[in-house]
């Protein structure tokens, strides 16, 4: 991704509006805003980014997913949350008020996807193979007859090895691997998963 591609937008007012997230632009949510949030259209990655430089995946967040971050007035927090758009995403941000009023009118929202149904897994394979599918299912087009799946995103390698916690040497070996056993075709700007990839072993 190139620096002039790289944009930031930050989120610090409770008030209602719809963000607009090109491919690898960030979002920066602080401590200091109560909104609720809701996917639109699009998927993120969501990073929980520590005053320390530590940053780890707490989760998915694909189309219609809404995000309710926890947080306690005047309390000190030593986080913020950092959401990645992986494909042209439009946010909706509703203060307190008005979100109140959309759960009352919309009873079967979804939470973000959490991680931890990935990391779960014993060997890495097995978490970039769960990844892959849960990203099928967020956002997957499925093709001649779900004989594969086609996920428009741009999801670099370093972005997978940061969500299944391994690093990005041990990330390309595996989707080499997944590649050459024909399971995936992983390109720059979309990625095609193959039905095959559900008799991958671990």
């Amino acid at each position: 991704m190139s620096q002039a591609s790289y944009r930031k937008q930050y989120i610090n007012q409770d008030q209602s509006n719809i963000y607009r997230l090109n491919t690898g632009d960030i979002m920066i949510n602080y401590q200091t805003t109560y909104n609720r949030y809701v996917v639109v259209e699009g998927v993120l990655i969501m990073y929980k980014c520590f005053t320390n430089g530590e940053k780890f995946c707490v989760g998915i967040i694909g189309k219609g997913y809404t995000m309710f971050p926890k947080k306690e007035r005047h309390q000190q927090y030593y986080y913020i949350y950092q959401l990645e758009a992986l494909k042209l995403t439009y946010i909706l941000s509703m203060s307190e008020k008005k979100s109140y009023s959309y759960l009352c009118t919309n009873q079967q929202y979804k939470y973000y996807y959490n991680v931890v149904d990935i990391i779960i897994h014993k060997t890495m394979r097995q978490r970039i193979v769960q990844l892959l599918l849960t990203l099928c299912e967020l956002t997957g087009v499925p093709k001649q007859s779900c004989k594969y799946m086609l996920l428009e995103i741009a999801l670099p390698l370093s972005t997978i090895a940061t969500i299944v916690c391994s690093h990005r040497n041990t990330v390309s070996k595996i989707m080499i691997e997944l590649k050459n056993e024909k399971r995936i075709l992983y390109t720059r700007n979309y990625i095609i998963v193959y039905n095959t990839i559900l008799t991958t072993c671990s």
